[in-house]
């Protein structure tokens, strides 16, 4: 037995390539290679009328339990956050990952000056807001702030005012969640929200594709309930999320119901971040 791959000999190479180039009459190419063997077992032929146009094929619908358990699947996500405040800006980074693994990057970028502190408490209201738009019922978060964590468990005291309020926005958001659970983890297994959270409108764009970028003009504390999203620039970054970007509906509505958008090349991305 020739075992064959990339790590071959030039030698055996050779070899090979000889061998069958002289026996090259042995193999079969096509049907007409074959006359011993019936045409119904090896071709298969589909029975369409000579000239017929192309049809589109209907929609399937999956049995109602089937539908469900989906749904339910499609909802429960695992989400991790981080933020991060530094000389060359100010970002959160939000990882969406289902039970399957599949994971959806959000980066949030802060055009507002902030704390460290601040910046990893603004990640996490920036992707409930993001679970609630996906209608996903239950969460289970997780971040290295042993600050947040400690703060929305109770098992710390915020006592600094701007704290205080973004311990009780949290809270107010959690609380339209069927479930939710919040634990602390290691920084090395939150490497991708860190990452995330380092991304700005200004980063190269095969670094920042893989990932949607929201551009927030005003902190969640502040009065407005809904936070600004910019649409400059998005002509030459098409990544950065504006009022009428939809994927991440166009990609759970594909999810559940196989649905994908009308637009080609919306219809194409969702394909392309589909599991």
């Amino acid at each position: 037995m020739i075992r064959i791959g990339a790590n071959l000999s030039e030698d055996l190479k050779a070899e090979i390539t000889r061998v069958l180039q002289e026996y090259a009459g042995i193999f079969a190419w096509s049907v007409a290679d074959m006359p011993g063997v019936n045409r119904s077992i090896i071709c298969h032929r589909l029975a369409v009328r000579d000239g017929s146009r192309p049809v589109r094929q209907k929609k399937r619908y999956l049995a109602s339990d089937w539908r469900d358990f989906v749904k339910k699947e499609v909802k429960d996500l695992l989400r991790v956050v981080d933020g991060a405040s530094g000389p060359k800006g100010y970002g959160g980074g939000v990882v969406f990952t289902t039970l399957e693994g599949f994971k959806i990057y959000h980066a949030l970028v802060f055009n507002f000056k902030l704390t460290n502190n601040e910046a990893e408490y603004e990640a996490l209201p920036g992707g409930l807001r993001l679970a609630q738009a996906l209608k996903i019922n239950r969460v289970s978060i997780k971040s290295d702030s042993s600050l947040i964590v400690g703060q929305v468990t109770g098992t710390m005291e915020a006592r600094e005012g701007r704290m205080a309020q973004y311990k009780d926005l949290v809270l107010a958001l959690l609380k339209d969640f069927e479930e939710f659970r919040i634990a602390q983890i290691p920084w090395a297994e939150n490497a991708d929200a860190d990452l995330l959270s380092k991304l700005t409108q200004y980063a190269p764009e095969h670094v920042s594709k893989l990932a949607r970028v929201e551009i927030l003009d005003r902190a969640s504390i502040e009065k407005l309930e809904v936070a600004a999203i910019t649409a400059a620039d998005q002509s030459d970054r098409p990544n950065l999320v504006g009022a009428d970007d939809h994927w991440m509906y166009d990609l759970m509505e594909y999810l559940m119901d196989e649905i994908l958008p009308e637009q080609e090349d919306r219809a194409r991305k969702v394909k392309l971040r589909a599991p």
